[in-house]
């Protein structure tokens, strides 16, 4: 069975690369990135199962790159995909879009509750 492949977004490298051991450690694909114009990227160019992102980043918050990802791929005929956000961010405005867009996970997250999150999405 083909493993599940994880796109990871967060501007924070510390943060991309301890998620990235946490996924890779239970059999996820992670392809991670630093901000929106990457994952679009990698969406053109790998399947993704699941989007893991944080929502307060510099070049575009979490919630409009989810957004701009899911718009690309039904315009590309393909299905729009999972999204699990990650965030210290209180912001009111933002933080009321995402449940529309995906789940979201308050920091410091619970690596258990991240799991099983994933794991009820895929």
């Amino acid at each position: 069975m083909q493993k599940a492949t994880v796109l990871l977004i967060d501007d924070d490298p510390l943060v991309l690369r301890s998620l990235e051991k946490v996924l890779a450690r239970e059999g996820y694909e992670v392809l991670p990135v630093g901000g929106c114009a990457a994952a679009l990227g990698m969406i053109r160019a790998r399947k993704i199962d699941l989007i893991l992102s944080d929502i307060r980043m510099p070049e575009k918050d979490g919630v409009s790159t989810a957004k701009e990802i899911q718009q690309a791929l039904l315009s590309s005929g393909k299905k729009d995909l999972p999204v699990i956000f990650i965030t210290g961010y209180s912001g009111e405005e933002i933080k009321l879009q995402a449940p529309f867009v995906g789940e979201t996970l308050y920091k410091p997250v619970d690596v258990n509750q991240l799991l099983a999150v994933i794991r009820d999405y895929l």
